[in-house]
């Protein structure tokens, strides 16, 4: 897995949203999460990058 893009953090009425571009076995991707605080969505989508390179 390759990270294609620097996170990006958004607030929405969910609360806040962390994305990044990323390329999974040549494939384009973009993984997202949610999170409480901005820390709490990061920490969210590095623990769900780390489950998905195994």
């Amino acid at each position: 897995m390759e990270i294609k893009s620097k996170p990006h953090l958004k607030l929405t009425p969910q609360g806040w949203h962390a994305k990044v571009n990323h390329s999974f076995f040549g494939v384009q991707s973009q993984a997202n999460a949610l999170g409480e605080t901005p820390s709490k969505a990061m920490k969210n989508l590095n623990e769900f990058l780390i489950k998905l390179k195994g």
